[in-house]
């Protein structure tokens, strides 16, 4: 059976934001602010505000990436 590939998008007033892109994003700026891998990562798509916050180390460290 083949591998079913899934690309996820949120559209908000003609904007397209790619969800993986983004997650990768948060992934990113929360291992800079954790220094090492966070072990838990909640991310928070807000397009009206142009941004997605996220919450990583049970919430111990937060932060926005743009979209």
């Amino acid at each position: 059976m083949a591998e079913l590939k899934v690309r996820t998008f949120v559209e908000y007033r003609g904007k397209k934001c790619d969800v993986k892109a983004t997650a990768a994003k948060a992934h990113k700026d929360a291992v800079k602010k954790c220094k090492a891998e966070p072990g838990d990562i909640k991310i928070y798509i807000k397009p009206e505000d142009g941004k997605a916050y996220y919450a990583a180390e049970s919430g111990k460290v937060k932060g926005d990436v743009n979209l």
